[in-house]
């Protein structure tokens, strides 16, 4: 095989029904976003309450509750094949691939903290 050839092996990836998905996009931001340190050190469960407190918050806000709880079940998700299904079966796309930054059918932006998405690097556990 060339190296051009090559090259498109590595950017698109062809699943055995013969459709084909763009990785280039994908590789560029890591969907869970990039390693984070809190201000100060949490514990597992002050990251916990931080959780709660802001999936609680968007109920009643603007967006889809549907949306909002599919959002929720993605970044509870750690498999990122789920999450994938996840957000397309509910018509979910990511500004730049990361789950920071969501937009449902309708164009309604839903934005998530990063804190919600991935433990911070300094978790005290």
């Amino acid at each position: 095989m060339g190296c051009f050839a090559s090259c498109l092996s590595v950017l698109f990836d062809t699943n055995r029904r013969g459709y084909s998905r763009d990785l280039s996009m994908e590789m560029m931001k890591p969907r869970r976003g990039y390693p984070w340190k809190s201000s100060k050190p949490v514990t597992i469960e002050e990251l916990k309450k931080l959780r709660e407190d802001f999936w609680f918050s968007t109920k009643g806000t603007e967006g889809s509750g549907t949306i909002w709880e599919t959002l929720q079940a993605a970044c509870e998700e750690k498999d990122d094949v789920l999450t994938d299904a996840i957000l397309e079966a509910a018509g979910i796309h990511l500004e730049n691939g990361s789950l920071e930054i969501a937009y449902d059918l309708r164009g309604s932006k839903y934005e998530i903290p990063i804190y919600c998405i991935r433990d911070p690097e300094n978790l005290i556990t």
